[in-house]
Parts: structure tokens; C-alpha cells; sequence
């Protein structure tokens, strides 16, 4: 009920009876989980009147809560090897890292589809938590092991890191006082899990190295996506803040219900309670997350469990609520990665891109230049995925394998090279300092979007007669210093009255999503439109580096023109303008 109120929703459907934190609720509760539905005896202190009154109409409501039934409970061995000791039953009333420890093991004995696999190998370095003693920095070597992750926001506040002057000392050890209230509750959470080792790229990677950052930003993918669990602090917004349960329990114990008010306690908290929080505003850890097979969300009211088979809260732990996908999209806490039948499919792999990188760059980041290296290990993930997709489809072994399909091109693939350019803002961008060619929508400080039109398979109209892309480092997913495209297609001068279209009639009309400019500021005249697809066209502003003009002419992106469908141009007015245009075929290079 109080939820409903938060965001302005009457809880108990009269206006003159709304339900506030300064209403103080006391509930009759022997807290009981039964059919038929429960009843609880409530009463308000301090509450309006109509409250009063329409608690004494006992108007029916269904109740959600089910019977719990008795389930084993594991204990830890030493080696992740449970053993199952005295039966009880885990319910919404169990201890949150009982929840945690029981959705783990069940998820290892019944969803891991490789269970006798051998383990994982460890990341370079971890922490090793153990012992409950103090922690300490392990060169793991190549050991093999169950380890837990962590993706947590820093923040704007000073963060213990492990630096060249301080990596001998944290292989003794790591003063569990000296370390923010996240990076404590990460340990809780790993030792009352039962693991031994925890991942955390602070501690883990040290951070005033180039050399050390360069070799371990690439392995990102691996690290998460190889982890038992990541620990995801999900409302945090800095290291201070921590990820403890916030849950306050109540007993459960059985009871005979007297009649009294029905009500529903759940309010279809599964859809709501995977809103954003702190962790998903932030750019770095959206792969961390994504890449994940098994996620604890904790930190917020409730636990929340994600794996690669479903989703669960702490609210009605045993309960698994399945994923929702569509191929344009994913649901109330769904994965886009979750979906791994699209996995199997080149086409619908590539979408899958598009929407990650659509969802991406909704994120923040405090350093413009670590827009790529943050999605660096998502790219390292689907280069592994096509290069085994395409390997099928050529029927060669993944070693034999051309490179060049494979390409990556700042945010884009070689291999899908024309529709991965038919990006456009949802609202105009910011020009940043260099970090990628303006063709790529690493580019700009923007919300980018590859709508649903791109997923349609629609023939190129351009050929590419060259690529190019400097790397700026040793990851070839992570920062460029340069690139550019050349294409041969149909281009066309723009009309000078498009630039400052913002009348409400005339023949032109181009409005959202019609036409987008990439950035507030309007490109100078001189623009020309470059069409790559039937409906798609790329408009480009002349380069304004001279030394680089070449036989062709040099151009930048700035915007993105989609012509109209017939049915969004019935009288074919903006159609008969753009074929009336003077195309020309000729090669144009983008840098």
C-alpha cells in the first residue's frame, strides 16, 4: 500500500482516505501463509476518517500468498558441495542469506546446463575472504575455482584501490576496516554464500597501471560471465552506502485467521521491484550485470535473484517468475542476454546488439573517453558469439576463419557494417573530445536508437570500398585515436530548407523521428544525404580538417533522415521530394 501511494496511486480507492508514512499502521499479524486467502485484523492510528470506514467494509481484495512448502536447507563444505541437513522451509520470513545460499544451490543443481564441467579458471588476481580473518590479494596463476563478482558505483568519493606501491602489501593483507561499507557487505555476502574468492576490479586490477588496466579491461566478459554469482549493489550510489538487506523480518508462525480484511500484499511487486537504481544509471557496470549468469541484487528492499532461467524476490522466495522477451525487446527485469535462443541466429544476435547498445548508452559515465572500454567486454562477448555463428554458416573451423567480417569498428561490426550505421538520437547529442570516428555512436554524449525498422532485412545500397580504425592501446574493443569509412553509393546535395524546418506546414515537414540532427547545433550548408538503405539515409556535413581532404571529400556525420512509409505519406509528397532530388553515385569517405 505504501508503494501505491509513493507514486500517487490511492491505495484504498477514496479520496478523502489516503494512506501516508504519517499514518501509523498496526497490524493483528500470527503471520500465517494458508489457503484459503488470509485474513489479518488492521487497524490505523492517526489515520482520516475514510480510512476508518473503509477498513470497516471489509471490501474483498485476493490475497497472493501461498502455502510454503518444507524444503531442504543446505550447509557449505568447504568445496560448494552441499550436503542437505534438517528440512524447513525457506520462506519470505527466512534470513536473507539463507534465501541467498538456497537460490544459488538450486540454481547450481538445476539450472547449470555443464554441472560437470571442470570449474571455471580464477581471474588473475582475488580477493580471498575464506578466512575471517582479514582478507588478502591472491595471484591465482591459473588456479581454478567458484568465485563471486561485484558491480557496485564508486561514486565521487576516494575508494581503497590496489596501486604499484600497494600491491605487495595487499597480498598480505587487506585491512577489512580500512575497506567502504559495500566492499564489506560484498565479503558478507561471499562468506555466508560459501565461497571463497571475490572478484573486485578496485582490489583486483591495479589502477595507476596502463599495462595492467589494458590486459584486464578485455577480460571483463570472462570475469563476469564465468563468476558463480555477482554481488550487484543495486542501490548504492557510492562505496559508503553499502548492500546489506534492508528487509525488516517478521515471524512467520501458524494461526487460525478470524474474518476481518482481505488484502493482497504483493501488488505485482515481481514487475516493479526491478526498477532502476544507482548500479543501472552507471555505463560500466551494464556488461558487469548483462554478461552475468547469476545475479544478487541486494542493497534494495528486497533481494532479488537473476539467472540465465529466471527471477526471483525475497518476498516469495520459492516462486519463479519466468523471462519476457520479444524479439524488439525484454521485461520486468529480463536480460537481453537472457534470451539465449537469439544466440543461435546471426540476424537475431545482430539485433541483439543494437539493443544493448541502445540500452547502453542511456547510461552515465564520469570519463568520456571510457565510453568503448566500458562496453568493451559485452563487444569481446559477441565476437566470440559470431565468430562461431559465421564459422557455421561458411562451414569452416572457427580458426580458419577471415577476420574481416569480424571487424570491429568502434561500436559497430565489419560483417553488418551498413545497418549498424542506422543510428539516430532520441534527442540531440553532445560533441565530446575525440574517442571515436562520428559514424560510430560512441561519437557523442547521446541517447541512441536503432529502431525496430533496422531489424527488417532491407538491401544495401552502398558498397564499402574501405575501413579503417586506430587503436588506441592493446584492447581492440576498448579506445580508438582514429577511423574512417569509405562508401560508393547515392548522394545528393540537402535542401537549404531543411536545415531550419520548424514550420507547421509546407511541402517538407520533417519532423521527429523523420529527421534527427545528431547535436543541437544545425550543420553549416553544404550538407549532403547519403542513402545506404530504401528508407535510411546518412546526412553528412563536410570535414572541417582541410589537411584531410582527399580526392573524394571528407565528411563527418551529423545527422539521420528515414523516409516515410506510403501509408505515413499517403499523398507521396516527401517521397516525390526525395526522388526528385539530383542523386549522383559516387564514393564519399566518413571519418
Amino acid at each position: 500500500m505504501r508503494y501505491r501511494a509513493s507514486i500517487g496511486v490511492d491505495p484504498l480507492g477514496t479520496s478523502d482516505g489516503r494512506l501516508s508514512d504519517e499514518c501509523t499502521v498496526k497490524v493483528d499479524c500470527q503471520a500465517m501463509a494458508a489457503r484459503p486467502p488470509v485474513y489479518i485484523n488492521v487497524t490505523l492510528a492517526d489515520a482520516h476518517h475514510g480510512v476508518a470506514q473503509w477498513l470497516d467494509l471489509g471490501l474483498p481484495v485476493v490475497s497472493s500468498m501461498e502455502q510454503l512448502q518444507a524444503s531442504r536447507v543446505t550447509t557449505y563444505d568447504g568445496d560448494l558441495r552441499y550436503r542437505e541437513t534438517n528440512s524447513h522451509p525457506i520462506s519470505a520470513a527466512s534470513l536473507p542469506q539463507d534465501i541467498a545460499r538456497f537460490w544459488l544451490q538450486d540454481c547450481l543443481e538445476l539450472h547449470d546446463p555443464t554441472p560437470h564441467q571442470p570449474l571455471s579458471t580464477l581471474p588473475k588476481r582475488v580477493l580471498d575472504v575464506s578466512s575471517m580473518a582479514e582478507p588478502f590479494l591472491l595471484e591465482t596463476n591459473g588456479m581454478r575455482g567458484h568465485y563471486a563478482a561485484m558491480s557496485y558505483c564508486w561514486g565521487q568519493v576516494p575508494v581503497v584501490r590496489t596501486k604499484i606501491s600497494t600491491l605487495e602489501a595487499h597480498k598480505i593483507v587487506v585491512p577489512f576496516s580500512d575497506l567502504p561499507k559495500t566492499l564489506q557487505d560484498g565479503i558478507w555476502w561471499t562468506r555466508k554464500l560459501g565461497l571463497k574468492y571475490l572478484w573486485i576490479d578496485a582490489l583486483c586490477i591495479i589502477q595507476d597501471s596502463e599495462e595492467d588496466l589494458e590486459m584486464e579491461l578485455p577480460c571483463m566478459a570472462d570475469i563476469y560471465s564465468r563468476s558463480t554469482i555477482t554481488l550487484a549493489a543495486t542501490m548504492a550510489k557510492d562505496v559508503r552506502v553499502g548492500c546489506s538487506s534492508r528487509s525488516n523480518k517478521l515471524s512467520l508462525v501458524p494461526c487460525n485467521p478470524a474474518a476481518g480484511v482481505i488484502i493482497q500484499p504483493d501488488y505485482s511487486r515481481h514487475r516493479w521491484i526491478h526498477q532502476k537504481g544507482a548500479l543501472e544509471l552507471r555505463a560500466w557496470t551494464f556488461q558487469e550485470v548483462q554478461l552475468s549468469h547469476r545475479v544478487l541484487r541486494c542493497g534494495g528492499e528486497e533481494l532479488v535473484w537473476l539467472c540465465r532461467h529466471c527471477k526471483r524476490r525475497e518476498g516469495d522466495p520459492l516462486a519463479e517468475a519466468t523471462h519476457q522477451w520479444a524479439d524488439t525487446g525484454t521485461y520486468f527485469g529480463t536480460r537481453a542476454l537472457d534470451d539465449e535462443r537469439r544466440l543461435k541466429d546471426i540476424g537475431l544476435t545482430l539485433n541483439m546488439w543494437y539493443q544493448l547498445v541502445s540500452q547502453f548508452t542511456t547510461r552515465h559515465i564520469s570519463f568520456t573517453t571510457d565510453r568503448l572500454p566500458a562496453f568493451s567486454g559485452m563487444a569481446s562477448h559477441f565476437g566470440s558469439v559470431l565468430r562461431q555463428l559465421l564459422a557455421q554458416k561458411y562451414s569452416e573451423g572457427p580458426q580458419t576463419l577471415l577476420e574481416s567480417p569480424l571487424k570491429y569498428l568502434a561500436g559497430l561490426w565489419r560483417y553488418d557494417l551498413i545497418r549498424g550505421l542506422c543510428w539516430r538520437t532520441l534527442y540531440p547529442g553532445r560533441r565530446v573530445p575525440f574517442r571515436a570516428p562520428s559514424w560510430s555512436w560512441a561519437a557523442l554524449e547521446a541517447e541512441v536508437n536503432y529502431n525496430d525498422l533496422v531489424a527488417q532485412r532491407e538491401d544495401v545500397l552502398v558498397d564499402v570500398l574501405e575501413t579503417s580504425i586506430r587503436i588506441d592501446g592493446k584492447n581492440p574493443y576498448g579506445k580508438t585515436s582514429g577511423g574512417r569509412l569509405t562508401l560508393f553509393g547515392a548522394v545528393t546535395s540537402v535542401p537549404s530548407y531543411l536545415y531550419n524546418d520548424d514550420t507547421e506546414s509546407g511541402p517538407w515537414e520533417w519532423k521527429y523521428p523523420l529527421l534527427t540532427w545528431d547535436c543541437e547545433q544545425h550543420p553549416p550548408l553544404g550538407c549532403v544525404c547519403l542513402r545506404v538503405l530504401p528508407r535510411f539515409n546518412i546526412l553528412l556535413a563536410p570535414s572541417e580538417q582541410p589537411h584531410q581532404v582527399g580526392p573524394y571529400g571528407r565528411y563527418c556525420r551529423v545527422g539521420f533522415l528515414i523516409a516515410p512509409t506510403e501509408y505515413e505519406d499517403q499523398n507521396q509528397t516527401k517521397l516525390r521530394i526525395l526522388d526528385q532530388l539530383d542523386w549522383q553515385y559516387q564514393a564519399i569517405t566518413i571519418i
